[in-house]
């Protein structure tokens, strides 16, 4: 989604009536389609009103690869697009591929 797109929907989400219409018009036009329908205009406006009740969303990325950055720099602003302050946190790296977080066993201790 681009930033003039999240700028739009930022509109349709929290401006007076006459300035959601020409937001959703706005829209038809970058995207040289239809105005978003009803069902996407509920989706996101679900979405917003739960995300607006939140202080923020913390993003926290799995790895720091060129992809995964990408990805995290997707999601960030994604969540903007609904207004919502995002906090981006440094990635947790983990013990290498197919690693699946577990419970630590005690050292010394057979299993």
């Amino acid at each position: 989604m681009t930033a003039a797109e999240n700028a739009l929907w930022q509109q349709v989400h929290q401006g007076p009536a006459e300035v959601r219409e020409q937001a959703l018009r706005d829209l038809a036009a970058l995207r040289g389609s239809q105005p978003p329908g009803p069902a996407e205009i509920g989706v996101r406006d679900g979405v917003h009103d739960r995300l607006s009740q939140l202080p923020e969303v913390r993003v926290v990325p799995s790895g720091n690869s060129p992809a995964g950055q990408v990805d995290t720099d997707e999601v960030r602003r994604a969540l903007e697009g609904f207004g919502t302050p995002v906090t981006v946190d440094t990635p947790i790296l983990g013990r290498g591929r197919g690693h699946r977080p577990g419970p630590v066993r005690p050292a010394g201790r057979a299993t």
